[in-house]
């Protein structure tokens, strides 16, 4: 079963709504890089609606400011997460890695046996 991997979707949901999981999590990394929220979403082929949208979502169900921004003006806008923001995307990355290879352990706990060396 070394070949095989698995997928494992993690989703924070509040009242049946996805607040936030890895397409947020994306976002708002490359928010971080690019300090903007349009060249992030143009980046990750979304439209800045869109993007809008995703970051509002997670802020109202998180009830946390995530992303600063940062009117244009002499020098330019721009966007920042915040602390919570940061430590969000963070700590999502390091769940979802323990997550991840929690399950791909037990996978082969669970599986070997049962598909033999052809999985191998």
């Amino acid at each position: 079963m070394k070949n095989w991997s698995i997928d494992i979707r993690i989703r924070f949901i509040k009242e049946d709504q996805i607040v936030y999981g890895k397409g947020v999590s994306e976002l708002l990394q490359c928010v971080d890089e690019l300090k903007s929220i349009r060249a992030a979403a143009a980046q990750l082929g979304m439209t800045y609606r869109k993007a809008l949208k995703i970051i509002r979502n997670a802020e109202e169900g998180f009830g946390k400011e995530i992303i600063i921004k940062k009117i244009g003006g002499e020098h330019g806008g721009g966007s920042t997460l915040t602390e919570f923001g940061k430590e969000l995307v963070y700590h999502f990355k390091e769940y979802e890695a323990d997550v991840l290879n929690y399950t791909q352990r037990k996978k082969e706990d669970y599986f070997n046996d049962l598909f033999g060396k052809q999985c191998e």
